[in-house]
């Protein structure tokens, strides 16, 4: 992850920050989590796994403004 942020003084405000988020830099594919969900099934006992992809490369960009 990188953050960039930069912060100025304007008129009649104390503070302006702008800040810049990059998640995933790289956009590399992963799971965070996963379950497995056992059942019996005719007489089988089968399992179910799950995985929970996460986002790639995102973006988040925010205003911070202080009276």
């Amino acid at each position: 992850d990188v953050r960039l942020m930069y912060n100025t003084p304007l008129a009649g405000i104390k503070n302006v920050g702008l800040s810049l988020l990059i998640n995933n830099v790289f956009s590399t594919l992963y799971e965070s989590n996963g379950g497995t969900y056992p059942y019996l099934y005719a007489s089988d006992l089968s399992r179910s796994n799950y995985y929970y992809p996460q986002a790639t490369r995102n973006f988040l960009l925010s205003l911070n403004v202080k009276f």
